[in-house]
This record gives C-alpha cells, sequence and structure tokens, in this order.
C-alpha cells in the first residue's frame, strides 16, 4: 500500500508550485484587463516570465496551457495562434530538456496509433474534399490536438503532476468565471462585456465554452464535498459549487444546462446515503426558485417546442443535410471543415452539424467515424479500469479524480448532441487526462 499512502495527500511542493503558477498567471491577468496605460508593457514582462518558466521546465509550461485553455483567455481577446504558441514553446521545452538530461525514452502510448490513423482519414478525404484548403486547415489544427494529447501524456509522468494539472484546470476555469463576472459591471480592455449580447461568457469566446468547461469542474467540486472532513472546508466546497452552477446557468447554454441536469442526476444517486446531500438538493431547489431568472427557463423548455424555438428548426435542417451528404460519400466523407462551407444550401448561413457525431461522419466518412468512436471508448475503458485500480488500492484522490472525469465526460457527450465540439481542445484534454490518469493507476498496480 506504498503507492495509496504516497498518493492521499497532495505532495506540498507541487501543490504551492501550481498555486503560486495559478496566482501569477491570475495577477498578470487582472493587471493586462485593468491597468490600461502600461498593458502593453506589463503583457510584455509576462509573456517573458512565462517563456522563462516554460523553459525552465515543460511541466511549468503545459500549467500555462492548461491555463490558457480553461480560463479561454486567447479566445476571449482574439490573440491569432495565442494557444498554439503556448503548445508549440512547451514542446521545444519539452525537447530541449530531452537533449540536457540524455532522456531519449518517450513514453508510448497505443492511442497514439488511433489518433494518427484518425489524422491520416482526415489526409486522405481532403484529396477528395469540395474545399481542399478548408480541409488542409482542419487537419492542421487536428495535428495540433494531437500534439497537445502527445505533451500531455509525456509531462505528466507522476502522481504530484497529475494533482498540479487537475488543480490547475479547477482554477482557471473559476478564473474565468471571476474576471468576467466583475467584467460584467467594469468592462475589461480590448475584451469588453464578458457578455454576449444577454447571455455570460466569462473569459472565453462563446458562453457554450464556458457552459463546458464548468461542466467538467462540477463534478470535481461535489465529490471533493463528501471527501472533506472539516464544516469550513465543506462550507467553501459547497460556495463554490453553487457559484459554479450559478456561472453555468448565466451562460443560457441549453446543452449545458442539460448535461448539468443528467450529470446532478448521477451524482445524487451516487451519493444518495450521505445525510448531506438532502441539503445540497435544498440549496440546488432554493437557486432555482429565488436567483435563476424566468427567461431561463423559458429558453431551456423551449428545447422541445420546434415551433417556438427557429434554431430548433434550422439544426433539424442541418441534420438533414448532414445526412444527406454521408448518403452520397459515406465511406470518406466530404472533407474536415467542409460542412460549415455547404449549410447555407439548407439554412441559408454558414454554420457547423451542430452534432459531434454527425459532423465526423459527415466529414470523415465511416472510417473516421469509426475511429474517432474508437478513441472515445478507449478513454471510457481506461477510466472505468482506472477507478476500479485506485479503489482497490485506497487512493481516494486519485479515485475522485477518475469518477469525475467520468461524469465530465458524460456531460460533454450530452452536449456533443448539440454542438460539433470534435475539434475543441477541451474535450481532448479529457481523452488525455483518462490516459494519464490510466497509466498512473498501472503503475501503482504494478508497484503492489
Amino acid at each position: 500500500m506504498k503507492f495509496a499512502e504516497k498518493t492521499t495527500s497532495l505532495d506540498f511542493g507541487y501543490k504551492i508550485d501550481t498555486l503560486l503558477l495559478a496566482v501569477l498567471f491570475s495577477a498578470a491577468g487582472a493587471l493586462f484587463f485593468y491597468w490600461f496605460p502600461v498593458h502593453k508593457l506589463f503583457l510584455l514582462f509576462f509573456v517573458l516570465a512565462a517563456f522563462i518558466l516554460v523553459i525552465y521546465s515543460p511541466y511549468y509550461g503545459l500549467l500555462l496551457t492548461l491555463f490558457v485553455e480553461f480560463s479561454g483567455i486567447v479566445w476571449g481577446f482574439k490573440i491569432p495562434m495565442g494557444f498554439f504558441a503556448v503548445v508549440l514553446l512547451t514542446a521545444l521545452s519539452w525537447f530541449f530538456h530531452r537533449i540536457v538530461t540524455f532522456r531519449w525514452h518517450i513514453f508510448w502510448d497505443s492511442l497514439y496509433v488511433w489518433i494518427i490513423a484518425f489524422l491520416a482519414i482526415v489526409l486522405i478525404s481532403s484529396f477528395a474534399a469540395m474545399d481542399k484548403i478548408q480541409s488542409l486547415s482542419i487537419l492542421f489544427l487536428y495535428f495540433k490536438i494531437g500534439l497537445y494529447y502527445f505533451l500531455i501524456t509525456q509531462i505528466l509522468d507522476s502522481a504530484q503532476r497529475v494533482k498540479g494539472a487537475v488543480i490547475m484546470i479547477i482554477f482557471a476555469t473559476l478564473f474565468s468565471v471571476i474576471v468576467g463576472l466583475i467584467g460584467m459591471f467594469a468592462p475589461l480592455p480590448f475584451l469588453g462585456s464578458s457578455m454576449q449580447t444577454w447571455r455570460f461568457r466569462g473569459l472565453t469566446s462563446d458562453p457554450n465554452i464556458l457552459g463546458i468547461h464548468l461542466l467538467i469542474i462540477i463534478p470535481f467540486i461535489f465529490l471533493s464535498f463528501f471527501s472533506t472532513q472539516t464544516k469550513f472546508k465543506r462550507s467553501l466546497i459547497a460556495l463554490l459549487f453553487l457559484f459554479s452552477i450559478l456561472g453555468l446557468v448565466a451562460t443560457f447554454s441549453r446543452s449545458s444546462t442539460i448535461g448539468l441536469a443528467v450529470i446532478l442526476a448521477y451524482l445524487f444517486y451516487l451519493k444518495r446515503r450521505e445525510k448531506t446531500i438532502i441539503l445540497l438538493v435544498t440549496l440546488i431547489f432554493f437557486l432555482a426558485i429565488y436567483f435563476v431568472p424566468a427567461d431561463f427557463w423559458q429558453r431551456i423548455l423551449s428545447v422541445g417546442n420546434i415551433q417556438q424555438d427557429p434554431s430548433l428548426r434550422w439544426r433539424a435542417e442541418l441534420y438533414r443535410g448532414a445526412w444527406q451528404f454521408f448518403i452520397h460519400h459515406p465511406i470518406l466523407g466530404i472533407g474536415a471543415g467542409n460542412f460549415v462551407l455547404q449549410s447555407h444550401v439548407f439554412v441559408a448561413q454558414h454554420l457547423a452539424v451542430h452534432n459531434t457525431l454527425l459532423e465526423v461522419a459527415t466529414e470523415t466518412g465511416i472510417l473516421g467515424f469509426l475511429l474517432f468512436v474508437l478513441i472515445i471508448s478507449i478513454v471510457v475503458a481506461r477510466l472505468i479500469e482506472a477507478k476500479k485500480i485506485f479503489e482497490k488500492r485506497g487512493n481516494s484522490p486519485f479515485s475522485l479524480y477518475t469518477k469525475s472525469f467520468l461524469v465530465g465526460l458524460l456531460g460533454i457527450f450530452i452536449v456533443s448532441f448539440f454542438y460539433s465540439i470534435e475539434e475543441y481542445f477541451v474535450v481532448w484534454t479529457i481523452f488525455a487526462m483518462g490516459s494519464v490518469l490510466y497509466f498512473q493507476a498501472k503503475k501503482s498496480d504494478e508497484m503492489q
């Protein structure tokens, strides 16, 4: 049981490192937002400081990458190639450290094969695509996703680093909500309002993206409530839980709200024997009655009325058009990214399919669809296996992580019926974290 004993409490050094970096990134962001006269000078300082940190350690680079991804700051500020620049710098740091330390061994993940196979299908389908340039641009995006997945699985090679990454994911998401909330009263320079019309988006570029991020961290916060013993910490976690739910509600994202309802129902069932579950249910009911506006419930209930909501009508037309394309191009599809160029035929505007699996099938054919489903299935199977191992070994923190990511994936699966999210980095972050947790579980099993 040595491994369990080592990993039941967060390593102090890594915890401090992660939190200090989180504070650094947050301070830089806050000053950049509000200290307008010197924002360029401070931004330069922040970039140089981040560059030094990343070169010093690829792990710090990955933490910065996760902060950028889950805070949404790059997309909110519309910084072109900003996220890829951070990923590329982290990759160069990782490569540099391998050379300096003479560590030529690369950890092998069998999922690399299926990801490369999926990229190959995207490449092959681009040859017969209606717009080859568009298809190749999406191929480049998938290349960035593949590099991102590779770095996560290579750098998070210890239990402490995995914990640090989880902390950063939760912190960056809450940071986006908090700063976005401040921005509602004091518009941020260059970002403008944190509202998209009447929908809250935090620091991200889209309320739906913020909703997905919150769907991922809510299970962590919920399950942490029951694994914490002290009343003060429980009260603090309960407040974070309610704050996260209100943040998601403020996005007015119907898909994320439906996903939230599903994962909360599952989480409540999972903890149905806990006495404090009644308190949480009561608090959520209180929030729903007194704090959630009537417009929100009207928007959510419109999901079942295709006549009332025009977005449901054009979604139905998009699904019909995508299916027609798939029937005529079943093997390799019409080419990645090409549906949005042809969708005006069905809805008089350029839109994605708004259904992840249908879009993958339409643009990459049955081959791409099967590979994508295979990748998802492997990740889910790995998380389930890791959960069993951690529970068997008495590793409570990592058991909580695997449960949380599984529940988060369930929420993302619900969202995928309403949006095309196969190219979202956040989705592939969960895939990579699932694999990392699986390898940590196997390592702990071998140490027994």
